[in-house]
Formats: C-alpha cells, structure tokens, sequence
C-alpha cells in the first residue's frame, strides 16, 4: 500500500548527553522515534481450538512513552533524530511510528533497545578576539645600541589607534619601539585544548621594507594594568638566540596579514586566569621586527633601521586572534 514503509538501515553516533540517530526508510514519509525507560512486556494470548489451549496472538505493553520527531521537514527516506538527556548507566526502550503525505501509516519498526555508558565526545568551538585596549607599545632610546635593545624596562603608552614597530638611528640614539599585544582569552574554559591560533593584523605603513619582517616571540602572561613594564619575555639580549620565533613573514598593506601559531606557541594561551583588569592577566603576544631580533652592533639594520605602522584596538581594523579549541 502506498502509506506503508519499512526501515532499511539505522546507524547512530553518540554525542554530549546522548545520540543522533539516523534512520532510512524504503519510501518517503515523516517519522517520529518513541522511547521509554520502562522495560515493555508481552502479553500473550491463546485460544481453544477443538478443546486445546493454543497460542493465538500476543501483544507489547509499551507505557510511559515519549516523542522525538525527525529533524528534516516533510516526508524523507532519511530521518534524523537527537536523543538527548541519557544517564550514565541508562537503558531505553525505542521504535518509530510516522506518516506518509500526512496521513497516519499504519507501518512500525520492531523495539530496540540501548543502554548508555558516557563518554566524553568533545565539542569544537572558536572565538575571535580584538586587541584590548590596554595593548601597550613601548619605546626605548639610548646612544648606546646595547643598552636600547637590552634594556629591561621601557616607558609603556597605550596607542589604541595605530600601534608602532620601529628600529632606527637618529639624533644621535638608537629607538626601539615595540609592542605587546594583549588578548582577553580568559573567555576559553581553563579545560580547554587549544587547537588553532592565528593572529590577523593590519598594516598601513613600511619603511625599508626589506627590513621589515614580524617575529612573534614566546611569552608567559604576566599582570598587565596601568603602569605596566615591558618585561614580559620580548625583552631578549640579542645574543640569546631566539629559539624559535613563533614566525617571520614578510607583510602585505592595507590588508589583514594571517599568522598561524605552531604547538609551542599554542601552548602559550593562557585560559585559566580571572577576567582582565588591572593586574589582571590574559595572552600577551610581544611583536618585534628582524632587525630589533637579529642585529648585532653595530649592525647595518641597526642604522638603516625600519618601521611598520599598523592599527591598533579602537580602529576598524584592530589585531584579531582567533583560537580554536575543544572542550
């Protein structure tokens, strides 16, 4: 009969809290899944027949029951169902009952049954964060070079709108102007294993390009509120060697340029700490050109210098970092 159907495959993947099932069917139709936590009976039936009792017929007693309908709209050979709110160490009883072109079908499935042990799935998410705007940019400027790089303590500015890389010579100093981007990622849970990280910012201005190239260097968190030293890690003798940078790339302007974080660099997201404010903590990503890493005095980068204009926080184009991760 054409308002009739039968099942012809079922799978099912466990989820958080449950299962989604998937059910197929020979014809279009429209099902609902119904399930129970009590165990059903069979009642049977007989009959006499020239003086003998002899089975006849049986049937279920299946009580209590509860409804879940398919996801999809309409009549489908594909039934989508999600099973949610099991216990540990549960057992349910289910079948399916449905309609074709809205009319009751007199078809069913047989009763099946599941019995749930939890099991962590987990579940991806993402988040996109702009630059605080206690992202600060410090600058440093001596006649002597090793003094300017080495220094441990800088005067710290909050440049919310353009955000300053510099290494140059003038007026008799050498100037390093760098920066510590800072990023409230106390909003992923401390459980969390962070997945993917990229940094997007979005630069303006060079000068001498060729001396212009990002590294990232690996940091810990440290307070960050009014005040605030730049003595977070970025601050390395020139003689240490970096090892590694988190990357050097050469950049492109007036375009969001893409930065993605490797395993040691991941590892530097901090997501266990309180919400920012002053002596608060979140990610702090210390930014540095090439030739404030790699020169050595006097060094020809040292002289020459270079720059690199960017916006900061309150622009439309402020730094991102977006992390992926799953809990």
């Amino acid at each position: 009969m054409a308002n009739r159907w039968y099942p012809t495959t079922i799978t099912q993947e466990q989820v958080e809290g449950g299962y989604h099932i998937t059910l197929t069917t020979d014809t279009g139709c429209h099902l609902w899944l119904y399930w129970t936590d009590k165990e059903p009976w069979v009642h049977r039936r007989s009959t006499v027949e020239r003086g003998l009792l002899v089975p006849w017929a049986s049937y279920w007693c299946y009580v209590d029951w509860h409804t879940i309908e398919q996801n999809e709209a309409g009549d489908t050979t594909t039934h989508t169902f999600n099973w949610l709110g099991w216990e540990t160490c549960q057992t349910k009883w289910f079948t399916f009952h449905g309609e074709v072109a809205g009319v009751e079908s007199p078809s069913g499935a047989p009763i099946l049954h599941k019995h749930y042990v939890y099991v962590h799935v987990p579940v991806v998410h993402e988040v996109i964060l702009d630059a605080d705007h206690e992202t600060v940019y410090h600058r440093i400027a001596s006649p002597n070079w090793d003094t300017a790089h080495d220094a441990a303590h800088t005067a710290g500015y909050e440049r919310v709108i353009t955000l300053y890389l510099r290494s140059y010579h003038w007026a008799g100093n050498y100037n390093i102007d760098r920066d510590g981007l800072r990023f409230n990622t106390t909003v992923i849970p401390a459980e969390a294993e962070i997945l993917e990280v990229e940094l997007y910012i979005y630069p303006i201005r060079i000068r001498n390009y060729a001396n212009c190239y990002l590294y990232f260097l690996y940091t810990a968190s440290h307070p960050f509120g009014s005040g605030y030293v730049g003595e977070f890690g970025d601050y390395l003798p020139y003689q240490t060697p970096v090892v590694p940078p988190m990357l050097t790339t050469a950049l492109s302007l007036n375009a969001y340029n893409q930065f993605t974080f490797d395993a040691l660099g991941r590892s530097m997201i901090h997501n266990a700490d309180p919400p920012p404010g002053p002596g608060q903590r979140g990610t702090v990503i210390p930014i540095r050109l090439s030739h404030d890493v790699l020169d050595t005095p006097p060094g020809p980068n040292a002289t020459s210098g270079g720059s690199l204009d960017y916006r900061g926080s309150t622009h439309a184009y402020p730094p991102k970092l977006r992390v992926k991760y799953q809990v």
